[in-house]
């Protein structure tokens, strides 16, 4: 055949479909359909129970049940292994429930970009998301749902391996006999934002910080509550910054920020406008924090349900201020979880905030004016927190600073003339604070906070 008739030939030859959808009922061999894919083809699982123990080789490849509401499961009672490996990049896993398995669920091995979204993970015995066999970058882990686990419920890096530029949002963790919640181990680094963590046989999130100074974390956002071992939320290494959280409890306290480890780590960590309220446990604990790393400790809210102070003595220095060390008047009713404070609260009476920039977001989304802690009172809402996804959380609807401000300064709200001293919005109106005024006023006479 000759050169002009060889590439006619190949030309008339047809070309693959750009994607396909591969289906597997319960019973077929998925994870020879799954090896067997090419880049952008999706294998879908019917509905049923399915049997684990596969690998997803081909990059960009999408694995999910049929629809969201019709999902398939995948369980392994016999094997040894996860559920699923991962050595591909860009692979797509969604809305699946994986479990129950005596051992681990989804494991990224050395992959980047991996996305696990809307899954359930439930009766996993090892660790459910483990992101620790090999350097990775760009794993997300949104919406899901973990319960019930014997495990860590989402492990990041190892000493040897270092997830990078990870997210982890929207998530829900709900009893963990042995483990923790959310690991993420030295030289890992990213977002772990809006997640609820309950019932934890070890500590909720713990951060350990990253080697590079651009490397920076945030915490920001997550409901922590009622680890039975370890601390709510241990901050043991920056870059990063801790915002609006809510931990309540822990074996051996809310928050521990560690100083006294790993070294090179402990620098430019900012824990701003937190709640913290102990149960028994202190609330908080800094040891080994000083002077020289960057370390700021300010506009924290911090209680404790049994006997004690919610603040250590706060040694000089690194940057704090702005703290305040509240009795349980502080807030609506804390030992049934509503954390909002009360009207006279010294988080709102005479408050300081210079750490706390105007309008990022508090706890709930709302942007911050005038509190202290994690939740902004003049942003409304209010009521008992709940074991489930931010979303359900007693937060006030978010209508982009359209907010009804007619209670300030006597129903005139901002530019009333009557409200005396003002100042500027973000959108430069300006608006009285005469109310603050009073407020001030009334800090003098509770005489119930110390600020640290």
């Amino acid at each position: 055949m000759g050169p002009r008739l060889l590439v006619l030939f190949l030309l008339l030859i047809p070309a693959r479909a750009a994607a396909w959808t591969h289906y597997a009922w319960p019973g077929d061999d998925w994870c020879q359909l799954l090896e067997d894919a090419e880049p952008g083809d999706e294998v879908v699982l019917l509905p049923g129970e399915h049997t684990g123990g596969c690998r997803a080789t081909v990059e960009g490849v999408v694995l999910r049940s049929q629809h969201h509401a019709e999902r398939a499961s995948v369980i392994q009672p016999d094997k040894q292994g996860p559920l699923l490996r991962v050595e591909a990049d860009r692979v797509s896993i969604r809305d699946l429930d994986l479990g129950p398995t005596a051992w681990s669920g989804v494991e990224v091995a050395g992959a980047d970009d991996v996305e696990v979204t809307r899954c359930l993970f439930v009766g996993v015995g090892g660790v459910s998301i483990d992101a620790s066999d090999g350097h990775s970058r760009g794993l997300r882990v949104v919406d899901d749902e973990f319960r019930d686990l014997g495990g860590t419920a989402v492990q990041l890096g190892a000493p040897d391996a270092a997830a990078a530029d990870f997210v982890l949002e929207d998530n829900l963790v709900d009893r963990v006999q042995d483990g923790g919640g959310i690991w993420s181990e030295a030289g890992s680094w990213g977002a772990i934002r809006r997640n609820v963590v309950h019932d934890t046989g070890g500590t909720s999130v713990r951060l350990e910080g990253a080697w590079g100074d651009d490397e920076r974390s945030a915490v920001e956002r997550n409901l922590l509550v009622g680890a039975r071992g370890g601390v709510g939320l241990e901050i043991d290494g920056g870059p990063a910054r801790v915002n609006g959280n809510i931990v309540i409890g822990g074996l051996e306290g809310a928050l521990r920020a560690d100083g006294r480890h790993r070294e090179g780590l402990v620098r430019s960590i900012e824990i701003v406008g937190n709640t913290f309220l102990g149960d028994g446990a202190p609330a908080v604990l800094l040891p080994g924090w000083g002077p020289g790393r960057h370390l700021t400790f300010a506009n924290n809210a911090a209680g404790n349900l049994g006997a004690g102070p919610g603040l250590p003595t706060i040694p000089d220095g690194f940057q704090a201020g702005g703290n305040i060390d509240c009795d349980l008047d502080c807030w609506r009713d804390p030992e049934g979880w509503d954390l909002w404070p009360t009207l006279y609260s010294p988080l709102v009476v005479g408050a300081e905030q210079p750490w706390l920039e105007w309008g990022e977001p508090d706890f709930c989304g709302s942007p911050r004016e005038t509190s202290t802690g994690a939740i902004e009172a003049m942003a409304g809402g209010g009521g008992a927190l709940v074991i489930d996804f931010l979303g359900a959380q007693p937060c006030p609807e978010q209508e982009d600073d359209d907010w009804d401000w007619g209670w300030v300064c006597g129903g005139g709200g901002w530019g009333d003339p009557g409200c005396g001293c003002s100042q500027p919005r973000p959108d430069g109106s300006v608006g009285g604070l005469a109310p603050l005024a009073l407020w001030l006023g009334l800090s003098a006479v509770l005489g119930r906070s110390r600020r640290r």
